[in-house]
């Protein structure tokens, strides 16, 4: 989200994001080792926000992290 605010463009690219740190580093490990399902969103970050939102409890939606 820091490089689309700095102008980087990623409309019609895919783009996938591995946490590292948390043993997610080899990505056969990590979709073997996932019990969730995948989903595609747009390549724009209200879309990638909103899926990171819709992810989350409804508890720490309220206090989002960088919010008020």
């Amino acid at each position: 989200m820091k490089m689309r605010r700095n102008g980087l463009n990623l409309e019609g690219k895919r783009v996938v994001c591995v946490i590292t740190g948390s043993g997610l580093k080899d990505p056969d490990m990590a979709v073997s080792s996932v019990q969730a399902d995948t989903i595609e969103v747009k390549a724009n970050l209200e879309a990638i926000e909103a899926a990171i939102m819709d992810s989350l409890p409804v508890a720490s939606r309220a206090n989002p992290v960088g919010g008020p």
